[in-house]
């Protein structure tokens, strides 16, 4: 008698088929055929949905195939099923590029895991890896603690140094810990200098900037401090974030109204991150910030670092020969820019280090890149656009 994957190879080799089948049903039976010539053989869950399947369709199909009904009442495999390997494992891991830790979340794809972990990304700033598959979030106390209440009931491998971790942040007092990191309780001379010297020395301790570098030096402030007013403006919007990523809605607010907002919490310099698929929309993004510049009084100080390809990109090029939007990257630069998934090598040698990021009119933060990874050395990480993505936080204006 046949076997199954015999009779798949018959039916799939027939020209009838598309013929007698609806497409749904052909493309799966080829796409079973497929898997089993890929020499990884099928799994249970798919023997039983292509039995399911042959069952549906063998009156159709068995002017091409006489012996499905048989085959049917006995199903025969060529091969053993191949057996999956259930991955489901938290650990910390550490970046072959930078050397920093982070948490690493490892598992099998499936539709419900990734919508469990697109929930749990509002308290969880993560980046997707591998589509859905794996995923990395910055490594925190708050992470941890967060992750782990989460994952261990779905039966997560959690190593034994985040567990550690884990126990050992459980055991602290809350309330002790809050008070020892509310920024007028800070006893290190050295970390009252630096909070400081980046607030000012004068500076009122209920003015925004206050709130805004509460990320940056992770000292705690108090809740009256948090709380958003009846008709925040976008400063208050930002400086009340309540992780580093931020989406701003490029229709509600305009780029200067932005850049303004973020002279005013001294957040120059700025890190702008153009798109990388469209030179029509690089071009705009660029008109479009030179204008938000000279409407700051920012004429100066700007290096956008890449060209476009003359065929595509000239007017784009000489744009910024005429501004002289060349400048060096040193520590007078103002602004910068480059391409999304891109990061100049002198980056990395550079002193320059910008305040805040922004996606300008993309996404591109929100994947894995060179940009992205770059970005996470700062505490403001702005996406710039109409509509929200996806694999953000909850803070969204």
């Amino acid at each position: 008698m046949k076997t199954i994957d015999q009779i798949l190879r018959t039916l799939v080799n027939d020209p009838q088929l598309v013929s007698i089948l609806q497409p749904a049903d052909v493309k799966a039976l080829r796409g079973l055929v497929s898997t089993i010539d890929n020499h990884v053989f099928l799994t249970a869950g798919q023997s039983q949905f292509c039995l399911t399947l042959l069952n549906t369709i063998k009156s159709s199909i068995r002017g091409i195939e006489p012996d499905i009904y048989d085959a049917l009442l006995t199903p025969t495999w060529s091969k053993p099923f191949r057996n999956i390997e259930y991955i489901k494992k938290m650990s910390i891991a550490t970046d072959d590029n930078t050397g920093s830790k982070h948490i690493l979340i490892e598992s099998n794809y499936s539709n419900s895991f990734r919508n469990f972990m697109l929930n749990l990304y509002k308290t969880v700033p993560m980046t997707m890896i591998t589509s859905g598959k794996e995923f990395h979030s910055p490594l925190t106390e708050h992470h941890i603690v967060e992750l782990v209440n989460s994952l261990s009931p779905l039966g997560f491998d959690i190593s034994d140094e985040i567990l550690e971790y884990y126990d050992t942040i459980c055991s602290w007092d809350q309330v002790e810990i809050n008070n020892q990191f509310t920024l007028t309780n800070i006893a290190d001379d050295a970390a009252q200098a630096i909070i400081m010297d980046d607030i000012g020395k004068n500076t009122n301790l209920d003015s925004l900037i206050v709130a805004d570098r509460r990320l940056r030096h992770q000292y705690q402030i108090p809740q009256r401090l948090y709380d958003f007013s009846a008709d925040p403006s976008l400063t208050e919007i930002i400086a009340k974030r309540s992780t580093p990523k931020l989406w701003i809605n490029n229709t509600k607010y305009t780029l200067s109204e932005l850049i303004a907002s973020l002279r005013e919490l001294n957040r120059l310099p700025i890190l702008f991150v153009f798109e990388n698929t469209d030179a029509i929309k690089t071009c705009a993004s660029l008109y479009g910030l030179s204008e938000s510049l000279v409407e700051n009084n920012i004429t100066d100080g700007v290096g956008i670092y890449f060209r476009l390809d003359n065929s595509s990109g000239k007017q784009f090029n000489t744009f910024i020969a005429d501004h002289n939007y060349n400048q060096q990257l040193d520590k007078d630069l103002t602004i910068a820019g480059i391409l999304a998934g891109t990061l100049p090598k002198f980056f990395l040698k550079s002193d320059w280090e910008p305040k805040t990021v922004i996606a300008i009119n993309n996404n591109s933060l929100g994947v894995p890149s060179k940009t992205a990874v770059y970005a996470t050395r700062c505490d403001l990480i702005i996406t710039y656009t109409k509509e929200q993505p996806i694999m953000l936080n909850s803070s969204r204006w």
